[in-house]
């Protein structure tokens, strides 16, 4: 995902505690510009990219997220597919009302 920020081991480490509030609200601090970002640039309007932000910070706060390997792009690259999908699906169901 371009222009997402420096993905760090330990923060996605620290996601995984049972008490992980603070990584939470860092991680959120981190990644939901650039997730909203990246819905803007795919057409979506304000609030449909919003949105799309909760859809994605949902399913990265519902997995039991494991650290991928040592290659962190991993992880921006899985977080681009998840936001890609989910405005692929908002604009579609934009196109069929």
């Amino acid at each position: 995902m371009k222009g997402a920020p420096e993905t760090r081991h330990s923060l996605l480490a620290r996601l995984q505690g049972s008490d992980n509030d603070g990584a939470w609200t860092e991680f959120v601090t981190l990644y939901e510009p650039a997730i909203y970002r990246f819905a803007r640039r795919q057409g979506l309007q304000d609030a449909d990219a919003r949105e799309i932000v909760q859809e994605v910070l949902l399913n990265v706060r519902s997995l039991a997220l494991k650290p991928p390997s040592n290659k962190m792009e991993r992880f921006r690259a899985w977080l681009a597919t998840v936001a890609s999908y989910l405005n692929l699906d908002q604009l579609h169901f934009k196109g069929r009302q």
